[in-house]
């Protein structure tokens, strides 16, 4: 099963209507308010890239004003990495920063943030154990984000996941 967060644009979660729609036509694919947009989880098993592009076009065909971007970084900065894993400062510092496969996504010299996606991986790499997140590698958010930006394709009324 894989969870791939979607952050869209132009949702109001506060608004009735848009309330009334999720809860009627989304309530598996639960949202949150995030600084930038609102996220949108989506869950899947099989053909994670097609599933998601699925649930996008019938976000943008049931919640008019809605623009989906991208699927959210989650970006983490080494307090995040601690306080989610449970491992020390120091042991998250080491692994994040001795790995050319763990590069911080931004960096000011000082300190830096990772794809929370990418520290799971490198957590699985380093301590040899899962945090059963199910969240897509970077292949996948590629081919994702690709698919957000096309136009959206004709949404069955009654899709099947």
């Amino acid at each position: 099963m894989s969870r791939v967060p979607i952050l869209c644009a132009g949702v109001n979660l506060r608004d009735r209507k848009t309330q009334r729609v999720l809860r009627e036509r989304f309530s598996d694919v639960p949202a949150h308010v995030v600084p930038c947009g609102v996220v949108f989880t989506v869950s899947t098993a099989g053909d994670v890239v097609e599933q998601v592009l699925v649930v996008v076009d019938r976000l943008r065909r049931d919640l008019p004003g809605v623009v989906p971007l991208r699927v959210y970084p989650d970006l983490v900065t080494v307090d995040d990495v601690v306080q989610r894993t449970g491992v020390s400062g120091d042991e998250a510092v080491s692994w994040l920063s001795d790995t050319p496969t763990t590069p911080a996504t931004w960096s000011n010299g000082e300190t830096g943030a990772w794809r929370w996606s990418d520290v799971v991986r490198r957590f699985e790499e380093v301590w040899g154990m899962s945090l059963h997140l199910g969240l897509p590698d970077g292949e996948t958010v590629r081919r994702i984000d690709e698919g957000i930006q096309r136009p959206m394709r004709k949404v069955l009324h009654n899709p099947i996941f």
